[in-house]
């Protein structure tokens, strides 16, 4: 029997955060890879490590990376980022489970009450999923499209535009560097 590869999760036994927050009940954590055996995969997999939860949010970089542009590392930055990140993670799954269960057992009621007409239904109902799915992926788009805006917006109210457009370029110019893409 073959044994299942463990999935690599960088946050785990990464200790005690190298910069920490409490914000309004959240925990801000920000973990430097300096100097941990780990840093290798994760830097050839990434350059940073996000971990979302109801009670925190967490980012693994490089302490150059933070060193280079620290005004994204603020508590108030981090915030803006986890209210970003935590909205495009719980953006209404069940609109992708509940529609598809919905529109399932409708199908399977209607081809159930009328068997005669069994290929019609079924492709109806293939139909409905297929134009539920393109409607939902609009309004999740739309969504993210809105709250990235938002993070930006916010962003901009902290530091200004100039500002703001400064520190992405010097990120960006960090990550290209290093071989990322964004």
């Amino acid at each position: 029997m073959r044994k299942k590869k463990k999935q690599f999760n960088p946050f785990d036994n990464v200790g005690a955060a190298d910069v920490h927050f409490n914000y309004e009940g959240l925990d801000l954590d920000v973990y430097f890879i300096d100097g941990y055996d780990f840093k290798d995969e994760i830097l050839r997999r990434q350059m940073t490590y996000i971990n979302i939860t109801r009670t925190g949010f967490s980012i693994i970089l490089e302490k150059a990376l933070y060193d280079a542009v620290p005004e994204l590392y603020t508590q108030d930055a981090l915030y803006a980022q986890y209210v970003y990140f935590n909205k495009r993670t719980s953006m209404n799954i069940w609109m992708f489970l509940g529609g598809p269960l919905v529109v399932g057992g409708s199908a399977f009621g209607l081809v159930y009450l009328f068997s005669t007409i069994i290929n019609a239904v079924f492709i109806g109902a293939i139909m409905g999923v297929a134009f539920m799915f393109g409607y939902l992926y609009k309004v999740l788009k739309r969504d993210m499209v809105n709250a990235r805006q938002k993070l930006r917006d916010d962003m901009i109210k902290m530091y200004g535009e100039k500002k703001l457009d400064e520190l992405l370029d010097k990120q960006q110019k960090i990550a290209e560097e290093r071989g990322y893409k964004f």
